[in-house]
């Protein structure tokens, strides 16, 4: 199988890195490093930023940078918008932007060097990147996720998209239980799962 974005400079493997899951050989892992989302993944977000048109995106957890630099090339198909990049170890920020200058996307990507409660917490953060936030990634450690979510939730654009990586309940590293651990915020929420062997929710705060 060939990549759509020969580009980014990566090869595909069969299976998801979590092949053990169910589907999980359906799926194919890209050459970027353990634990990234698989390509079908990646696509999808491509496709997400292409649909919606974001002009402000956040992402959590850059480690790699294979959503980040997916979700850069979608931004810069579109020729405008910005990707807000939250990542707390700084080799992952330095090779990340690395790979940014070398792909030219320095105007779409601000790559950011913290924790990601810091900065979703700050109301400055929002400030700075002129919010409302349009579109959301979160792809941090597996317990911060439901924390981060409730964080963004409230400077969400309406109709705008959170996507939290890596929900089935039977992900190897936990359960994040999503719905369960939201069930106060859930007026006002749509939830959609995507069925990927370690799938991905997307919560839309309705129009």
């Amino acid at each position: 199988m060939k990549t759509l974005f020969p580009f980014l400079g990566y090869s595909l493997q069969t299976g998801d890195c979590h092949r053990e899951l169910p589907r999980g050989l359906e799926y194919n892992s890209m050459t970027f490093g353990k634990g990234s989302l698989s390509y079908e993944e990646a696509v999808f977000l491509f496709g997400l930023v292409v649909g919606m048109k974001p002009r402000v995106v956040v992402e959590t957890g850059v480690e790699t940078g294979a959503s980040t630099l997916h979700l850069a090339a979608a931004l810069e198909h579109q020729n405008y918008g910005k990707l807000y990049a939250i990542e707390k170890d700084p080799r992952s920020v330095h090779e990340v932007q690395r790979l940014v200058e070398t792909l030219g996307y320095q105007t779409r990507v601000q790559l950011l060097l913290g924790e990601s409660e810091d900065f979703l917490a700050d109301p400055a953060f929002y400030q700075a990147v002129a919010s409302p936030v349009d579109l959301a990634f979160l792809d941090t450690s597996i317990p911060r996720r439901v924390t981060e979510l409730d964080l963004i939730l409230p400077h969400m654009r309406p109709g705008g998209l959170v996507v939290l990586h890596d929900t089935n309940p039977l992900h190897p590293m936990g359960d994040m239980q999503v719905e369960h651990e939201l069930e106060d915020l859930r007026t006002g929420l749509r939830f959609i799962h995507m069925n990927s062997p370690r799938r991905m929710t997307l919560v839309q705060k309705e129009l």
